[in-house]
């Protein structure tokens, strides 16, 4: 049997919560409230601030109230419709990816690509001076000599760097230069006494011609020994490596610019007065040889001296050429001006240096018009005179493109056994 106390229908139990009757405390809180301010002597009626609003017990059970009627609605199976779900917010679209960095094409095959493309289309012909296009990867020069875009190698080759590349030759001095551990006895290597001795007797020579010129014989005058020889070359160098070789013999030897290095060696007088009497050739004959080269005051002694340079070092595997001016303003036949350079007036000298640590192999001086053999390009004859040394060792020779050419190279490959690169 059924209580009747249980209650299914939903609104029989509504019903009953709305006659519920609500106790309050408001009254018990007002009358303390008033006991308190009877204290104050204030007759006027109090009034809380909170007068006509809901008390906590009241909004509890409206929130009760509400909570049922949630739960039994749909039970009951009436037929309000329940509120809808609250839609879901839009979902925003993903960001999209940024793209990935494109990679640098490799220029290999960039090359190749655009050599495909070249023969698909054909190329204009150019109308330069030294090349004409032929075919989209090939050229020809007006020489007959033909470029070609794609590396020309038989695929039947192995590939392998070429035996005249396989080549490593340390650099090292040789014979007595091993010996030298001073810097006199390497002086002595290359200015040896043969270069020494000529010129201590064409200096003497031009002394004793230009003494009788003076009324009054002076030590100044006196001829000189190899020790004051050896003394006078010692104090160009040293000028040259003090960075004094500019400054006149005056100020050379003043202790104010230069310290006492050249005052204690000999005096300003005995000094200027060597320098017009050096000799390196006999003057006697001078004027005949003059006919053949226009180096013949220093042409006897240039030649010993390069061939010191050649038999005193064992260059290393890569060599270059290329041109200097040395720094000259006095009476020469063969002084040029070049506004590029930074001295601008003096010899041009076409060297050959080593690529390890700047040492001249060997040097030939430009004399001017007429030094070089007509049918022969001047580059390309500084390049074999130079050469000439190191014919047949396998080294490589580097050069600019004053001396750049293909006749060149294909001769330094085939006759001297020499690789070159150059700049074109």
């Amino acid at each position: 049997m059924a209580d009747k106390n249980i209650y299914t229908d939903p609104d029989e139990i509504l019903a009953l919560l709305s006659d519920v009757e609500i106790e309050s405390e408001d009254e018990e809180d007002c009358t303390e409230v008033d006991k308190n301010d009877s204290d104050s002597g204030d007759d006027s009626d109090y009034i809380p601030d909170d007068h006509g609003k809901p008390s906590n017990d009241e909004l509890v059970i409206e929130d009760d109230i509400r909570r049922i009627e949630r739960e039994l609605r749909p039970t009951a199976g009436t037929s309000k419709k329940l509120p809808a779900k609250r839609p879901a917010p839009p979902k925003t679209p993903a960001p999209a990816k940024r793209p990935a960095p494109a990679t640098r094409p490799d220029p290999v095959k960039k090359k190749a690509t655009s050599v495909r493309k070249s023969q698909e289309s054909s190329l204009p012909v150019a109308d330069g001076n030294y090349i004409v296009a032929t075919d989209s990867t090939e050229f020809e020069a007006k020489n007959g000599d033909k470029w070609s875009t794609i590396p020309n190698r038989n695929p039947s080759d192995p590939i392998k760097t070429s035996k005249k590349n396989v080549i490593h030759i340390r650099p090292d001095p040789v014979g007595d230069a091993k010996q030298a551990n001073e810097p006199i006895e390497c002086f002595r290597l290359y200015f040896s006494k043969n270069i020494m001795a000529k010129s201590l007797k064409h200096t003497n020579e031009k002394i004793e011609e230009t003494a009788k010129k003076y009324k009054r014989q002076e030590g100044s005058l006196q001829p000189v020994t190899m020790e004051e020889l050896e003394a006078l070359f010692g104090i160009l160098y040293l000028a040259a490596a003090l960075k004094s070789n500019h400054l006149t013999a005056e100020m050379m030897f003043q202790p104010e610019f230069c310290g006492y290095k050249f005052v204690a060696t000999m005096s300003r007088r005995r000094f200027e007065f060597l320098i017009s009497c050096l000799r390196f050739d006999d003057g006697s004959t001078r004027e005949e040889r003059k006919l053949e080269t226009k180096f013949a005051a220093i042409s006897e002694i240039w030649e010993m001296l390069i061939e010191n340079c050649k038999s005193m070092y064992k260059p290393s595997s890569y060599v270059t050429i290329d041109e200097q001016l040395l720094a000259f303003r006095g009476r020469c036949p063969f002084k040029m001006y070049l506004p590029s350079k930074p001295c601008k007036y003096g010899i041009k000298t076409v060297m050959m240096c080593d690529n390890a640590n700047k040492y001249m192999i060997d040097a030939l001086p430009y004399w001017g018009k007429g030094s070089i053999p007509k049918d022969v390009p001047a580059g390309e004859y500084h390049v074999k005179t130079l050469v000439a040394s190191i014919k047949g060792s396998n080294r490589n020779v580097t050069m600019d493109n004053w001396f750049t050419s293909v006749p060149l190279f294909s001769d330094l490959l085939k006759d001297y056994n020499l690789t070159a690169i150059g700049t074109v």
